[in-house]
């Protein structure tokens, strides 16, 4: 499960892949389009289409 926070104006997202802790800016300061970012984010962890970034 994946959260979303906000850092002054930008929402971010942490969430755990492999139990690492990926934090990542989602480039928006629109609460909906973040929230929709996050859903399909979820959605790719419970398939398994995430992938870390090295």
């Amino acid at each position: 499960m994946a959260h979303l926070y906000k850092r002054r104006k930008k929402y971010w997202i942490c969430y755990y892949v492999r139990g690492e802790k990926i934090q990542k800016s989602l480039q928006t300061d629109n609460e909906r389009i973040a929230r929709e970012k996050k859903r399909k984010i979820e959605y790719d962890l419970s398939i398994g289409n995430l992938h870390m970034i090295t």
